[in-house]
């Protein structure tokens, strides 16, 4: 938590010293396709189910810049059930969250009815896999930290000056060092992609 305080803190101190000259605010949910390699793995009986994302986000661009600056904060969450590939036969039912703070490079012209733009750029994400294991009836919980990287699209409508609906698609990397890594190091949930599709309402501030 004082991780994401501190990126508020240090994202607003950079808009103030530059001068802002359009802020806006926005959030939303989504769903999407969650762990899409483990997924489609035909050796791997898991499955993902109840995908939910939400987020909030905070965007700075300079009059005349190409590129804003975004701040986004997502929580993705979905339940998990199948094989536990990692612990011989023994089957898991369980649920699966993560939280991710991102900084984006994006680009977005607001000047029309509809907009179009996109985004691209890295991230922190705190993952938490609960687990209940029913060979052992025992249940694990396993936390991971790993960097995160992230290209999405935006679809904007504006619906006046200073508010508007947008669907952003994303397909986000989960762990990509780890993903880099021989198999035999992978494990369940963690390193993968994600496939997000989400809906919100932007306003600007100023």
């Amino acid at each position: 938590m004082k991780k994401i305080l501190f990126l508020c803190i240090l994202f607003i101190g950079m808009i103030s010293n530059l001068q802002s000259q359009e802020i806006n605010f926005g959030t939303g949910f989504g769903t999407g396709a969650f762990y899409l390699v483990e997924s489609n793995d035909s050796s791997v009986n898991l499955d993902y189910t109840r995908n939910i994302s939400l987020y909030s986000e905070i965007s700075y661009k300079k009059k005349g810049s190409y590129f804003g600056l975004k701040l986004k904060l997502q929580y993705l969450n979905s339940d998990i059930k199948g094989d536990d590939w990692t612990q011989f036969m023994s089957t898991i039912d369980g649920n699966i969250s993560s939280f991710s703070s991102f900084l984006l490079l994006e680009h977005l012209n607001q000047n029309k009815k509809w907009n179009f733009g996109y985004n691209f750029g890295l991230g922190y994400t705190k993952e938490r896999l609960q687990k209940y294991l029913h060979l052992t009836n025992t249940e694990n919980i396993i936390e991971k930290n790993y960097a995160s990287l992230s290209l999405g699209g935006i679809i904007d409508f504006k619906l006046n000056q200073k508010l508007s609906l947008q669907l952003s698609p994303s397909l986000q990397w989960a762990d990509p060092i780890s993903s880099i890594k021989t198999s035999y190091n992978w494990d369940i949930a963690g390193e993968d992609l994600h496939f997000l599709v989400q809906f919100g309402i932007n306003y600007r501030l100023n």
